[in-house]
């Protein structure tokens, strides 16, 4: 669904949807969404119910406006289950910037090097080229029509 790459520190972070929570129930929504973090040699993965449907959908209408050239209506994306949080940083004509943060059941199990120094938590900024984002958008569309909102 979803690879960002942070040059500058070496970060990697990979978000894909892996299946509904509990597939055989209808009224529910969660999502499986698995997690790779990596820096350096350092690895983590894990895989967590951290998102519903219709924040998957939230996502994605937050990325179009970006792609678009506009500003999302909301600044931050933090969701029921607060390990995962998108926030917007920066926007111009060339790039976009984002900071992921991990928390909780998805924060990784080794300390992240920012610039060279360790910090306490897991927050990234991305610098995305606004020339990218459709493409990042089609992705996007296409791991969530497999999961519809039910």
């Amino acid at each position: 669904m979803l690879t960002l790459i942070d040059k500058k520190n070496d970060v990697i972070l990979k978000l894909a949807i892996e299946g509904y929570q509990f597939p055989d129930n209808d009224q529910d929504n969660w999502c499986y969404v698995s997690l790779l973090a990596a820096q350096g040699a350092e690895r983590y993965k894990i895989v967590h119910p951290a998102l519903e449907t219709h924040n998957l959908i939230e996502i994605l209408e937050w990325f179009q406006c970006l792609a678009s050239g506009h500003l999302p209506h909301r600044e931050v994306l933090v969701f029921i289950d607060p390990c995962l949080q998108f926030s917007l940083r920066y926007s111009d004509e060339k790039i976009v910037k984002i900071e992921i943060e991990l928390a909780r059941e998805m924060e990784p199990d080794f300390r992240l090097q920012q610039y060279g120094h360790a910090v306490d938590d897991w927050r990234v900024l991305f610098d995305l080229r606004r020339e990218a984002l459709p493409t990042l958008v089609a992705k996007m569309k296409a791991a969530i029509a497999l999961y519809p909102m039910r």
